[in-house]
């Protein structure tokens, strides 16, 4: 095949691949790990991370080659790897064995090969084993709370003797800062959009920050001078993690599946590594020559530790695993200065794990140790420590309560629902005589009466967190998102009356809001988590079988509502924040608006309106017409203060038959505390 045949016949990416295959991403993938799909890596150059061959695909379906064919690697500069399989081993031992001329030679090698490789496995087996043990427990002390203003609070960095971090104001989270030692909090920055900081320069004179104003998985990158400057965006630039390098002259980024470099200047963008799966977390060692990072995968989004080295000169880039399983990904990690001991928060089943991790600096040192923390604030939001290492910062959730308030637009007035019950989360049956609900900070599923009597409670803690549950319509069954112990959220149905919980389908994709047909046979559901991943889709699972079907033309729409009536289903494209109608006769999607920047829709029981939360300096429900487009403000929610409106997963609400909205008065607090660390 002629180079020039080949790059035309070559799909460069797995969204080429699965257009060809008529598929999605996620079925792309799935057929590549299972079936065998002949799906290429290039280990270097300066093509994509994956590439496929339209013949090799066609010869495949037909049959012609065999499962799990492995496709030759090509060379270059780059970084590229299907992660976690990062060396092959050569399993060939005749390609050793014939450079040898007489038997004895044969066997004096196969002897030393094999003395070898038993000192060198146990070498490295004594390092990975003694390097992921734990080590004594570090004592946390001298417990201080730093504020108490009653505000959200996000993301937590330090820098000399100053604490920054994104704080609600005037319906966005903007960059604020306090002394270490506490007193006043001083607001930095307050645009009109979501402010969280990222990385701050080494020489402590400016920070990053990723702004947003939904659930965008790519956020804009602004430089923000400490000074008093003026903030400015590092070129047109998106990521979901940065960090600055040690020598303050480059920052890295990770946007979708690749890590880039780029000037702190903004210019010379470089791709120095791409991945099957997507890199979070970015922090470097001291000396500016790893990267350690998590590697999330893109069905589970379970994370694993590894580390590039990048060194000077010719010699390649190499990646590496690290013996480190955290629990859950987050922004809940911070190095130290000299960038080889990190503190690191996993929000896994068993609450909130704190951990000092050790790296080895030196090539005989232990990858990784670990020293376990026992910290008594729980919900961990964000994470510091000081230069010195002897003092930890922690931004702690409280204890979550939730009052349910109902907005009725002819009287323009609030009334508290089930007064002394601690809700969220609540659905009525379309009779109205019944209502479902979620008891906050539990995150368990309960039902009773409309007026709150003869509760009942239908899942446990130790079953899972619960969220967004919804009535069937002959109001026999409750369909609801529960992300069990350790695992990934999917959508469970159970019976009004007791009975078996059960499974709504198989699958191993992030299950957003359920919402049921109006004959009951079918719920449709948007992706969670799924925007870093690329793998946002709306789908319909038929309730009898458990059979999942993604909905045509819904690649990268989240949200799903079905209409009352079962005419449309309504999704939202996050990143450009526009709301779309699926029209189920015809099979057609069309744009029904723009600047619809919140998550959270529900439809009129008259199928005649969409209404939808917009977050932020202009919080309001508002509700558009199906027929036409026309958004019309039905609620203003910027004197609302205490409803948390900066907070994206605060503003979900319902209607209740009448179309009155009801909205969650979330009562918790996000507030910093800080430890003194004994070793």
């Amino acid at each position: 095949m002629t180079e020039q045949k080949a790059e035309a016949e070559r799909l460069d990416s797995w969204k080429d691949i699965s257009d060809y295959l008529g598929r999605d991403i996620r079925t792309a993938i799935r057929w590549e790990k299972e079936k065998g799909l002949p799906v290429r890596r290039v280990p270097g150059g300066r093509r994509q991370a994956v590439f496929a061959y339209r013949h090799e695909i066609d010869a495949w379906l037909n049959g012609s080659i065999p499962p799990n064919k492995e496709p030759e690697p090509s060379n270059g500069d780059d970084v590229r790897t299907s992660a976690p399989a990062v060396y092959r081993v050569i399993d060939d031992a005749s390609k050793i064995t014939k450079l040898a001329t007489t038997q004895s030679l044969k066997r004096v090698v196969r002897v030393a090969a094999s003395v070898g490789a038993l000192l060198l496995f146990s070498f490295i087996s004594y390092r990975y084993l003694e390097g992921a043990r734990s080590l004594p427990d570090i004592q946390l002390t001298d417990l201080q709370q730093l504020t108490e203003n009653g505000r959200e609070k996000d993301h937590l960095l330090i820098s000399g003797s100053n604490l920054y971090f994104g704080q609600e104001q005037d319906g966005w989270f903007g960059l604020a800062s306090i002394s270490t030692a506490g007193g006043p909090v001083r607001t930095l920055w307050n645009p009109p959009t979501n402010v969280f900081p990222e990385t701050i320069a080494p020489d402590g004179s400016r920070l990053l920050a990723l702004t947003f104003l939904g659930i965008e998985g790519e956020r804009s990158i602004w430089v923000v001078p400490l000074d008093g400057g003026t903030p400015h965006p590092l070129g047109n630039l998106t990521a979901h993690s940065a960090a600055w390098s040690p020598d303050g002259q480059s920052i890295v980024y990770a946007t979708g599946n690749k890590i880039c470099r780029v000037s702190s200047d903004g210019t010379g963008i470089r791709e120095i590594a791409s991945f099957a799966e997507i890199p979070d977390v970015l922090r470097w060692s001291a000396d500016g020559r790893h990267l350690r990072f998590l590697l999330l995968d893109i069905a589970t989004r379970k994370p694993t530790y590894w580390e590039l080295s990048l060194p000077d000169g010719p010699k390649p880039a190499a990646l590496r695993s690290l013996p480190f399983a955290i629990g859950k990904p987050g922004d809940r990690w911070s190095n130290t200065t000299d960038g080889d001991e990190a503190i690191a928060f996993d929000g896994g089943s068993k609450g909130d794990s704190g951990w000092l991790i050790q790296h080895g600096v030196k090539w005989w040192n232990s990858p990784v140790k670990l020293s376990e923390l026992h910290a008594s604030p729980g919900g961990i939001r964000g994470v510091a420590i000081s230069p010195s290492a002897d003092r930890i910062y922690l931004i702690s959730l409280s204890p979550a309560r939730g009052l349910l308030l109902r907005y009725d637009q002819e009287t323009q007035e609030f009334r508290t629902i089930l007064p002394g019950i601690s809700s969220v989360f609540m659905d009525y049956s379309r009779d109205a005589r019944w209502i479902t609900y979620v008891r906050p900070g539990e995150q368990t599923l309960w039902i009773s009466y409309a007026n709150g009597t003869d509760a009942k409670q239908i899942t446990t803690p130790s079953m899972g967190s619960v969220e967004l549950p919804r009535w069937s319509p002959d109001g026999n069954w409750i369909a609801y998102m529960m992300k069990r112990p350790d695992s990934i959220w999917r959508i469970f149905i159970t019976p009004r009356d007791g009975g078996r919980t059960r499974e709504a389908s198989e699958g191993n994709d992030n299950q957003g809001a359920p919402t049921w047909s109006p004959d009951g046979k079918y719920l449709v559901y948007g992706n969670v988590e799924c925007l870093t991943m690329h793998s946002c889709a709306i789908h319909r699972i038929e309730v009898s079988t458990g059979r999942v079907q993604t909905v045509p033309g819904s690649e990268g729409l989240a949200t799903a509502r079905w209409s009352p009536d079962g005419r449309y289903i309504a999704a939202l494209q996050p990143e450009h924040h526009q709301l779309f109608l699926f029209d189920v006769k015809s099979s057609q999607w069309r744009k029904l608006a723009d600047s619809m920047a919140g998550t959270d829709l529900s439809w009129s029981t008259d199928s005649k309106y969409l209404y939808m939360d917009r977050p932020g300096s202009e919080a309001s429900i508002v509700r558009i017409d199906v027929a036409n487009g026309t958004v019309k403000q039905v609620l203003d929610l910027r004197r609302q203060d205490d409803l948390n409106l900066a907070e994206i997963a605060d503003m979900e609400f319902s209607l209740a038959p009448d179309n009155s909205i009801i909205l969650p008065r979330r009562m918790s607090a996000a507030e910093i505390y800080s430890y003194a660390v004994h070793r």
